[in-house]
């Protein structure tokens, strides 16, 4: 494994610092999911959560809207970013600048 960080010349201080932080922040990272998860659990009550899984076959319907909702999601996404990268750079009075960006 490289010690130094891409395109880092020997005078700056990200190719000393950079192995040792990334190295940091993983551990940090990891050390903040496994407290997160642990207070997680800790305050969850499980024959609650075990009743609730119980009465989801009860009432399909509820679980037919959130999958729909959660389907419904992607799909405004997609039309989202449709509308966000087919938009045109150029003001649209402008048809020869639109005309070449799209092109």
């Amino acid at each position: 494994m490289e010690d130094t960080l891409p395109n880092a010349r020997p005078g700056d201080i990200r190719y000393v610092v950079w192995p040792r932080l990334r190295t940091w922040r993983a551990v940090i990272a990891a050390s903040l999911v496994a407290v997160l998860a642990a207070v997680i659990a800790a305050s969850l009550d499980f024959t609650q959560l075990g009743a609730a899984f119980e009465t989801l076959p009860q009432n399909p319907a509820t679980v037919v809207a959130m999958v729909a909702g959660y389907t419904a999601a992607f799909w405004l996404r997609a039309l989202a970013w449709r509308a966000l990268l087919s938009t045109p750079i150029c003001p649209p009075m402008m048809a020869r600048c639109r005309r070449t960006a799209l092109t």
